[in-house]
């Protein structure tokens, strides 16, 4: 019994192949989850209404 090997040809592209950041991948995620951009619109108004506090009074 004879075995035969084969093997694969390479395609090769001579495009670079584009990546994206982490951060670009985090804020595409962050983007999906409508639940969390609530939260942080939420914190974000929090945060704004609690340091304009002193001056509004």
């Amino acid at each position: 019994m004879a075995t035969q090997a084969t093997v694969a040809k390479l395609v090769t592209n001579n495009e670079a192949e584009v990546g994206e950041s982490l951060t670009r991948l985090a804020l595409r995620r962050l983007s999906r989850d409508r639940l969390a951009i609530v939260a942080i619109t939420m914190i974000l108004v929090l945060a704004f209404l609690s340091i304009s506090a002193p001056i509004i009074e």
